[in-house]
């Protein structure tokens, strides 16, 4: 099977090399993983590692910049929750869609759940969506589907994954 899906793709890249049509690849399929990431958000910069058990949660803990090193966000499905150091408290479930940990929490969920249409570029495999009203730009390795970035433009989110690791 796998040798068949190999020459498949081999002859439909000959078959559409230098065409400059549109071609198909993986969307993203580590649905549960861990890994570490560089952000930018809006004027802010952020490092950290992430962990997705499954749909709906998210944890997030930072390493930058320094005055948020140590802080850990979570959504566990049902409640949000902040710990930095001993102070953890609960955040309102009304969180604005377009902070940084939603916005993340979101499209990981609408790009494994119903990704859309994904397309081979020299960056990798690109998949587009919509959640509520951003548009995102997810980029997996063409042959794993191996999440390397996200994009939201209208938020000025930039995420780069590394070291991605199945749970």
């Amino acid at each position: 099977m796998r040798k068949c899906t190999a020459l498949l793709l081999c002859i439909l890249l000959i078959g559409t090399a230098g065409c400059g049509s549109s071609k198909s690849a993986e969307p993203p399929k580590t649905v549960n993983f861990t890994c570490d990431f560089t952000a930018t958000y809006r004027e802010l910069e952020f490092a950290g590692s992430l962990e997705r058990a499954s749909a709906g949660m998210l944890k997030v803990s930072l390493t930058a910049p320094d005055a948020l090193n140590g802080m850990t966000l979570t959504w566990d499905g049902e409640t949000k929750r902040v710990s930095l150091g001993m102070l953890h408290f609960t955040v309102d479930s009304a969180l604005p869609p377009s902070g940084f940990g939603q916005l993340l929490l979101d499209t990981l969920d609408a790009a494994f759940c119903s990704p859309g249409e994904s397309t081979l570029t020299a960056a990798g495999a690109q998949v587009s969506g919509r959640v509520g009203q951003y548009e995102y730009q997810l980029t997996c390795e063409p042959e794993t589907g191996t999440l390397l970035s996200l994009q939201i433009p209208d938020t000025d989110l930039s995420i780069h994954f590394s070291n991605l690791r199945a749970i």
